[in-house]
């Protein structure tokens, strides 16, 4: 596609898109004059393109279409976006494994995030330890709660050997 195509139907013109909310009420999305209440906000990739391909749902889960890059929607649109996603995509970042440890059938990792200090527990450690690019981890626990290592050559050393071991 050329920058001065036309999008593809499934796509939204961010200049033409708005959005709004009210403190704990879901958002108010408003295209071309067409209002949707209680909308959704999903990434097409989550794991890799953080601001990139967002997706618009209705309260009924239809689909409504979707924006390239949230940077082209205006400051307010923005941050509502950054909000939502923000909400449905928290992912608490491992900054220390303190311990690793396996008691029956179960697997646990000691941590400390940038939410504070946990326990991450799962059943079958290699199904739920990922490294989806070089040095970037995703584990998720056994309620599919995600926590991130963004980077782990950013980790302490002992850190550092003890996710190699599994990963």
């Amino acid at each position: 596609m050329q920058l001065d195509d036309p999008l593809p139907s499934s796509f939204l013109d961010p200049a033409r898109v708005r959005l709004t909310r009210v403190p704990d009420v879901p958002p108010v999305l408003t295209v071309d004059g067409q209002t949707y209440e209680d909308v959704r906000v999903r990434l097409a990739f989550p794991l890799s393109d953080e601001r990139k391909y967002v997706a618009f749902f209705d309260a009924d889960d239809a689909y409504i279409g979707m924006i390239i890059d949230v940077t082209a929607l205006d400051a307010q649109s923005q941050q509502v976006v950054d909000d939502e996603l923000r909400w449905r995509y928290f992912t608490p970042r491992i900054v220390r494994i303190n311990r690793m440890w396996s008691k029956s059938d179960r697997s646990y990792l000691d941590v400390e995030t940038d939410r504070g200090a946990t326990t991450i527990a799962f059943k079958g450690i290699r199904d739920h330890i990922a490294e989806i690019a070089p040095g970037r981890i995703v584990i998720t626990d056994d309620h599919g709660n995600r926590y991130e290592i963004r980077d782990v050559h950013h980790l302490d050393r002992r850190s550092r050997r003890l996710i190699r071991a599994v990963v």
